[in-house]
């Protein structure tokens, strides 16, 4: 083989490999992951349209849990919400119930400290105990109390005073569960935060996203790289041959070595002259 054909063999190759790679980096790409609009029938574009949608998946789906989280923590807050108005506003009508029943006294004239007021007082315990209102439990000494005066019958005054307490307390109950709820909502709210903050998805998800679509890209240049190879490999047999048949043509005394080279001596290769038509042999 000679050196000038050898040259323009790695010429050729270098060409290649600079078209090859020119063609795949002037496409126009989208600078997002996941943009763009592919030639499916080219494995390259087939390759990142796959990594585009791999990346896609896992971004996607922290966002979404993301988002799921955002949800919750709104649920909570509108609830706790929800519930300060509740306690507010049983607050206000507990506080009205409340001077309902000091109303009540200085209408009936009862005093504080005396028997009728003790009296009511102790009924009032036992009808909170009995609501779930207070927690605790009577003295044997007041169940005895308690005894004789439902053996004496409640006067009109311990009659009402008992309503307005047995409203009261259902307010107290309202009180009390709405605080409950409010105290679970900070709670949720604030261990869901914390979580986010400990784990960061979404940083994690761009991350691999980002490893995802290096990888793609090793395996594209992978792809090139022996796209070129192949290429090469193709040009120099090429090469080869058309060394062989041009070393051939050379060798004048052996005309049927020469027609019998590979890609010789045909009708689209030799340049007949005058003098060599009746022989056949290629000219250089």
């Amino acid at each position: 083989m000679s050196e000038l054909t050898i040259q323009a063999g790695w010429l050729k190759q270098s060409e290649a490999i600079t078209t090859k790679a020119a063609e795949h980096e002037n496409a126009e790409e989208k600078k997002s992951y996941f943009g763009g609009e592919l030639n499916l029938a080219d494995p390259i574009a087939q390759k990142r349209k796959e990594a585009q949608e791999k990346a896609w998946n896992v971004v996607k789906s922290a966002w979404d849990n993301d988002r799921a989280i955002d949800d919750s923590v709104n649920e909570k807050r509108e609830h706790y919400a929800q519930m300060e108005e509740v306690h507010n506003e049983s607050v206000k009508k507990l506080h009205d119930t409340q001077n309902d029943e000091k109303a009540l006294q200085k209408l009936y004239e009862v005093e504080d400290g005396s028997k009728e007021q003790e009296n009511l007082e102790l009924l009032k315990k036992r009808q909170d105990l009995q609501n779930g209102v207070a927690h605790g439990t009577l003295t044997k000494e007041e169940m005895e109390r308690l005894a004789k005066i439902d053996e004496q019958g409640l006067t009109e005054y311990q009659v009402r005073g008992l309503e307005l307490n047995e409203r009261a307390g259902k307010f107290k109950l309202d009180i009390e569960d709405a605080n409950r709820q409010m105290r679970d909502d900070t709670a949720n709210i604030t261990s869901m935060m914390q979580e986010r903050l400990k784990f960061h998805p979404m940083v994690d998800a761009q991350k691999q996203a980002q490893q995802i679509q290096e990888a793609a890209n090793e395996e594209i240049i992978g792809m090139l790289t022996q796209e070129a190879v192949d290429h090469i490999d193709e040009t120099m047999e090429e090469a080869e041959e058309k060394a062989t048949c041009n070393t051939g043509s050379d060798d004048r005394g052996n005309e049927g070595s020469s027609r019998g080279s590979k890609g010789c001596a045909t009708e689209g290769q030799c340049a007949r002259s005058g003098s060599d038509r009746g022989t056949g042999i290629c000219q250089r």
